[in-house]
């Protein structure tokens, strides 16, 4: 009876090793693959090439992708965050900060507009018209006039127009 060959499982789910988990931890935080490789545990003497071979591995790549993403998330202030630091901020009488006694209003005012701008306190407001059956007949009147003008006759009302103004 021939003896069968042990093959290495390979791993079918995309799941990643300890290890190779420990590399991403490591490569995303300053993209040195070799340094990462070593610092997640691989030999110092193979690190160039472990690390060349985990970052041809899509697996690997996607979840380096989404580590940057997710470290990304984080280190960026969210708008929930923003409001309220906007508004700590707007609501202090006195800062402990080292600036000028004047420039506290100015700092107020600043993050008062700030989160007015941020919840849309200053949209313009919207006016509704009425467009009346004589606006409409006086609006074609005047595309009908300016489409039979030539180009000169148009450049001369226009700079007739901003001599008006």
């Amino acid at each position: 009876m021939a003896k069968k060959k042990k093959t290495k499982k390979k791993n079918k789910t995309n799941k990643l090793t300890p290890k190779q988990l420990a590399f991403i931890r490591e490569y995303i935080k300053d993209h040195n693959g070799s340094a990462a490789a070593v610092r997640a545990g691989y030999s110092e003497k193979t690190a160039k090439e472990q690390a060349s071979q985990l970052l041809t591995k899509l697996n690997i790549k996607e979840a380096i992708e989404k580590a940057q993403a997710e470290a990304w998330d984080a280190a960026i202030m969210g708008r929930r965050e923003a409001l309220k630091e906007l508004s700590e901020l707007a609501r202090k009488d006195k800062f402990c900060l080292p600036i000028e006694p004047d420039s506290t209003k100015s700092v107020r005012i600043k993050a008062i507009e700030a989160l007015g701008k941020m919840r849309g306190y200053n949209e313009p407001e919207k006016h509704e018209h009425t467009v009346t059956p004589e606006d409409e007949a006086l609006e074609k009147a005047l595309e009908k006039k300016l489409d039979s003008m030539s180009a000169d006759e148009l450049l001369a009302l226009l700079e007739k127009m901003e001599g008006e103004l």
